[in-house]
């Protein structure tokens, strides 16, 4: 899928303008403007999706996961791109029970609220 129409797609999922967008990969510290999520969506621009602070930063505007995104747009995430602990991290959320998953990813979150610097 291009990146223009996943984009659009998901911005129409979560009911949100490209002002919306804007304002939410800006919250990011990313310095966004509603002129730049248009000119994505419309292919005049490219999005900087090479840049991995931006790949978090729009996978989180969008409310999905990083590595869906990347790879509902066609790219392939190897483990050789994880660190260790990540792969780890992987490991032994896969082996937990569904409902163990969820807690083990808000834990998660919650650390990455709490260290992760997001402007």
């Amino acid at each position: 899928m291009k990146i223009s129409e996943f984009l659009k797609a998901r911005r129409q999922e979560l009911r949100i303008s490209q002002a919306d967008l804007a304002m939410r990969l800006t919250l990011r510290g990313l310095g966004t403007t509603k002129a730049s999520v248009g000119h994505w969506e419309t292919e005049r621009n490219n999005p900087p999706i090479e840049d991995p602070a931006f790949r978090v930063a729009l996978a989180s505007s969008l409310e999905v996961d990083v590595n869906e995104m990347m790879v509902a747009l066609g790219f392939v995430i190897t483990d050789s791109d994880r660190s260790n602990e990540a792969r780890r991290a992987a490991d032994i959320i896969d082996r937990l029970p569904s409902d163990a998953r969820s807690l083990a990813l808000d834990y998660l979150t919650m650390l990455e609220n709490r260290f992760v610097k997001t402007n």
